[in-house]
């Protein structure tokens, strides 16, 4: 359990407030180490003792080690930074940064883009250009469905559409990651590691630690700039394709779609007097014609016997005949006037599959480049992490955390 012991202290450790003291704690782990081998010499020298002689020179070598260590790691992992630094004028992990922050400005834009044109296509289905005749009991219709087939564009999209949403959350988990990094390991953990490199007991899990910070520090963010250069050359969906810039007018104008024209239907969308007489149902109308009707026609000594067989015919004419027909024939107008303007060919669904193909086979280049940057990324740092333990005799304790995680 010294494994799950020291990684969670690691954890405590790494998310203090003040990172400055941690930079000390290597140099005092030398003068303890130091000191605590110069009075076990004192004592194998005192009491004669050639086995803890022995062991203190062997300790001794392990620090000096530990102290070379300490100054090649730290060597590597400025001198890489510096060098990048000076090449391209960033760190290797302000680099990755820099690339994630793009990434994610792409994603997002492409995933609102497909947000707006779903809905857009949604719209185009749910419109109604089924032209009905009822009679009675019977009823004739026909339609000539222009945007028929465009349902299972509706089913690609969304899964699309949750493909970029889990590349977004993938990114932004390894950006959060490496933001991380760049602010606790090169000032906490590795000190601390270098710190357990020192101490008999803890030089495995210190090695393992060693080759962690090296391998968040170098590997993982180089291993980012080695995935940005994929990105260069693959093609990014456009969903602003068109004219104005705009997600929605960029691929739905590529398609040749024509709605109606609303301003000829505002007479019965947006007209006040028509949506009312629409909306009233059987028992509003029954009320606003049945009443007025039976109590004037039924004034007199005659009221109690006349009112209500009146109310009663006009309530079973409004509600089985005049309400059928009057529903029927607004219906009939606005799906007729509707179908009229609509001014497009039998079907569609070609004409919008045509438009949506090269840019869904873009989306699916993205969503795929996603997933392949996070084996790549993950990959190489962990081959890296595992060599360096390995190279540093941290096997044993990289393992156990490899199998925390």
């Amino acid at each position: 359990m010294r494994w799950l012991v020291c990684l969670l202290l690691l954890i405590g450790l790494a998310t203090a407030a003040s990172t400055d003291i941690y930079l000390l704690i290597f140099p005092s782990a030398v003068v303890i180490v130091a000191v605590m081998l110069g009075l076990l010499n004192m004592a194998a020298e005192t009491f004669s003792l050639p086995a803890l002689s022995a062991y203190v020179k062997t300790e001794l070598s392990e620090l000096v080690a530990g102290v070379v260590l300490a100054l090649i790691v730290y060597a590597f992992v400025i001198g890489s930074d510096q060098l990048t630094t000076i090449l391209v004028g960033k760190s290797a992990t302000d680099l990755a940064i820099t690339h994630f922050h793009s990434i994610i400005d792409i994603y997002f834009q492409t995933y609102y883009g497909m947000v707006r044109i779903a809905t857009q296509l949604k719209a185009m289905v749910s419109f109604n250009t089924q032209q009905v005749w009822p009679a009675m009991y019977i009823s004739w219709g026909y339609t000539i469905g222009p945007y028929g087939g465009i349902s299972p564009m509706l089913t690609s999209l969304t899964m699309a559409i949750q493909g970029i949403a889990n590349n977004i959350l993938m990114y932004e988990s390894l950006l959060l990651l490496l933001s991380f990094s760049k602010a606790v390991v090169m000032p906490v953990v590795l000190p601390i590691g270098l710190a357990l490199r020192l101490i008999p007991f803890t030089r495995q899990a210190g090695m393992a630690v060693i080759a962690l910070s090296i391998s968040v520090l170098v590997i993982f963010p180089w291993s980012i700039v080695f995935v940005d250069q994929v990105h260069k050359v693959v093609p990014y969906p456009s969903p602003t394709t068109g004219q104005g810039g705009d997600a929605v007018g960029g691929i739905i104008a590529t398609m040749g779609v024509h709605f109606p024209a609303i301003d000829v239907l505002k007479v019965l969308c947006q007209n006040n007097e028509v949506r009312a007489f629409l909306e009233l149902n059987e028992l509003g109308n029954v009320i606003l014609f049945c009443i007025p009707i039976c109590t004037l026609s039924c004034i007199g000594p005659q009221f109690g016997v006349c009112f209500p067989a009146c109310f009663e015919s006009c309530f079973n004419i409004i509600v089985f005949v005049v309400y059928p027909l009057v529903s029927a024939g607004a219906q009939i107008i606005y799906n007729t006037l509707g179908t009229y303007l609509i001014k497009v060919q039998y079907s569609q669904a070609g004409v919008i599959f045509n438009a949506m193909y090269r840019f869904m086979a873009d989306v699916n280049n993205m969503v795929m480049i996603g997933y392949v940057d996070a084996i790549i990324i993950g990959l190489f740092t962990v081959v890296g992490a595992r060599s360096v333990s390995a190279a540093l005799g941290g096997e044993w304790y990289m393992l156990r955390f490899q199998r925390l995680v």
